[in-house]
This record gives C-alpha cells, structure tokens and sequence, in this order.
C-alpha cells in the first residue's frame, strides 16, 4: 500500500504538471464528448473543441495560436493527429508536440492509450488523499 501511495504520488505530481502546461495553451483538440470530460475532471480549464466542433473554427484564426491535439494514442489516433497536425500548421498555427507526449506519458503509466481514461485516474488520486 505504502509503494502504490508513493507511485499515485508522483503520479499525480506529474499530472499537476501536465495540467498546468495545458491551461497555458490557446486550444486542445481530443476526439469526442468523453475526452473533454475527462480532462475538466483534471483541473484543465483552457479551451477544448472535439473533432466535431471544429468545424464552426475558422482554422485561419488559429494562425499563431498554440494548439495541443490530443487524440488517442493508438493506431487510428495517430494517423488521425497527424492529419491535424499537418493542416493546423498550413494555418500557422503552432502545434505543441511535447504536451501531446507528456500525456501519452501518463497514459502508459495506466497502461492505456485512451485519453477518456484520465477520468478514472483524476478518481484513483482523489481516492488517496
């Protein structure tokens, strides 16, 4: 017990962290409803869009704009983000690559690649206070 309170421990340190990091974004973009859900319940306050909402953006506002795309980790979600990735940078604007790696960081701890899954970890560490 004293091992897994210490390991949740530098967990949720790390996830601070994260979290901080994105509230300092101008825009997160995640694939559905769940994904957004899951990263409010973290503390993440900045603007998310799902993949859907995205087509009420005029993607030529983003020129400038730091832009964190946060879909899933595994295949289908990859091919997806760089498709983002790559039209979101014609826009000019600037996609952070390092907050998207810290989260699929934090989604390896829990052995997942799913971003909706950061829900049940927000539980597991208020659980342990």
């Amino acid at each position: 017990m004293v091992a897994l309170r210490k390991r949740l421990g530098m967990v949720g340190e790390m996830l601070r962290e994260i979290v901080a990091k994105l509230n300092d974004e101008d825009l997160i973009v995640v694939e559905g409803r769940r994904d957004i859900e899951a990263l409010r319940s973290l503390g993440v306050t900045t603007n998310i869009k799902t993949l859907g909402s995205l087509k009420d953006v005029d993607i030529w506002e983003l020129h400038g704009k730091h832009v964190v795309i946060l879909t899933d980790f595994d295949e289908k979600g990859e091919k997806l983000y760089e498709k983002l990735r790559r039209e979101f940078e014609l826009s000019g604007a600037k996609v952070v690559e390092s907050k998207r790696r810290a989260v699929e960081v934090l989604l390896a701890l829990k052995k997942t690649k799913e971003v909706e899954t950061l829900k049940s970890l927000a539980k597991e560490l208020r659980w342990m206070k």
